[in-house]
């Protein structure tokens, strides 16, 4: 199933790499040396291997950690940015603020891709003319308000149906 979606994500034009969800931890860490991957897209090979045969990884032989996949966001994936909300109360006080205050912007948000993660959801965005932005607003940004953080240039976001720290798989 990983690989069958790493394969539609790359020819939808998104970057991706193998990541690994760390129960005991919470973290979501990349299993390949990634930055190469903000500059170019996987080869069909890699992927293959990468979902194909898990074991090359050692962090993986525990039985514990579970291997994921996310996509790289920012220009090598189509100018790909993420909001992350983390839990309900962050999107629920942010969203109501948009419809009334920028009603264009709540209706971008209610015609994207809505990915539910263990805690929250991400709200996939690819941005027009990044170039033109202020270099602080395509970058990563951690805490832009609490619970919210956005993923652009130089991050990545884990990605449907990878399996979450906490049991449940993203959706």
């Amino acid at each position: 199933e990983l690989l069958r979606a790493a394969k539609d994500y790359l020819s939808q034009g998104f970057s991706v790499i193998p990541v690994m969800a760390i129960p005991e931890t919470g973290r979501k860490v990349a299993l390949v040396k990634w930055e190469e991957f903000q500059h170019r897209r996987p080869t069909l090979e890699e992927v293959e291997s990468w979902f194909l045969h898990p074991e090359q990884f050692p962090a993986l032989r525990n039985g514990k950690n579970k291997l994921g996949l996310a996509i790289v966001t920012g220009k090598i994936s189509g100018n790909l940015l993420v909001i992350d909300f983390d839990g309900e109360k962050p999107a629920s006080e942010v969203l109501p603020e948009l419809k009334e205050k920028y009603p264009d912007i709540f209706l971008k948000f209610l015609n994207t891709w809505i990915v539910k993660t263990g805690k929250g959801v991400h709200y996939y965005f690819r941005i027009k003319d990044p170039e033109n932005l202020d270099p602080k607003l395509f970058g990563n940004r951690i805490g832009i308000r609490l619970g919210i953080d956005i993923r652009a240039e130089g991050g990545y976001v884990v990605a449907p149906p990878s399996p979450h720290p906490s049991g449940s798989c993203y959706e």
